[in-house]
């Protein structure tokens, strides 16, 4: 199936606009109507780096799917009027918030019955990007963000890095795909519905990986996922990802890869998760 639809962030950005007015605030309580329609949500989940926004610019693309990203989305759940709103118009509310991924509680409490896609990527690659990525003021990722969001994380697990490893921002961003990786797990033990997605299979086989998707979604295939640069503007998404950009094959490997003492630091922090997503540490 192929649809010509294309995807509408700026009336998805005023219709989130229009559900904060007090009217909508005042016709139903936020919290039970979210829940009731949590199942016509899907959430794509996982760590910073590791894939999110091909994800869901390739989800958006079908006709039956529309949403906003963490950019746009003010860093927040789709709230009750979106869904109702995307609900009658036959389409799925899809919300990418990485940020999220280790507000278990939050998520479960508000939509309990949401698809979470977990993106999962190397984490070599994930950290080697996130060293990669830079902002305006001449700062990395890891280098801006790295270790609030480890300090944030380790309060959630309780079981915090040594400090040695702390002033090391290889370590720090292989912690932190760690914690993600591990929250994974706390969602499927919240009983919510979810489905880990690897970068690598994305991007070599993206039919094949992302059917299974949309069944569990109710949804058919369509071979605009197939084509989603079409069916999004230029605009920049988070990340400084363009909607309008194909899918790059080469991409499966960092920019500049990690060294092979690098590699080592991530793996001896990462073993265990590497191995339960078939991650070899060469």
């Amino acid at each position: 199936m192929t649809s010509s639809v294309r995807y509408d962030i700026d009336f998805q950005r005023k219709l989130l606009w229009w559900s904060s007015k007090p009217l909508f605030r005042r016709l139903a309580p936020a919290r039970p109507v979210s829940r009731i329609l949590s199942g016509r949500a899907c959430l794509v989940l996982g760590s910073q780096r590791s894939g999110t926004t091909l994800l869901f610019l390739i989800l958006t693309s079908h006709p039956k799917i529309t949403g906003l990203d963490e950019k746009f989305s003010g860093f927040d759940l789709p709230p009750w009027p979106v869904l109702a709103y995307n609900s009658l118009a036959s389409r799925r509310t899809l919300y990418k918030l990485p940020t999220l991924t280790s507000s278990v509680d939050r998520v479960v409490g508000w939509l309990p019955n949401a698809q979470v896609l977990w993106m999962v990527r190397h984490p070599y690659a994930v950290v080697a990007s996130m060293r990669t990525l830079r902002f305006a003021d001449g700062r990395s990722w890891l280098e801006r963000y790295g270790r609030e969001e480890l300090s944030s994380l380790a309060r959630e697990f309780g079981d915090a890095p040594q400090e040695t490893e702390a002033d090391d921002l290889v370590a720090v961003g292989a912690h932190i795909w760690k914690y993600k990786m591990r929250s994974m797990t706390r969602f499927i033990e919240k009983g919510m519905a979810v489905r880990s997605i690897r970068y690598e299979d994305l991007v070599d086989e993206p039919e094949q990986t992302l059917k299974p998707a949309l069944t569990a979604l109710g949804l058919e295939w369509s071979d605009n996922l197939l084509e989603h640069h079409k069916f999004h503007g230029s605009e920049r998404h988070a990340g400084n990802s363009r909607g309008n950009v194909p899918i790059d094959r080469a991409r499966k490997e960092a920019r500049a890869p990690l060294s092979p003492r690098e590699k080592e630091i991530v793996a001896g922090v990462c073993a265990a998760a590497m191995t339960d997503f078939a991650y070899g540490k060469a």
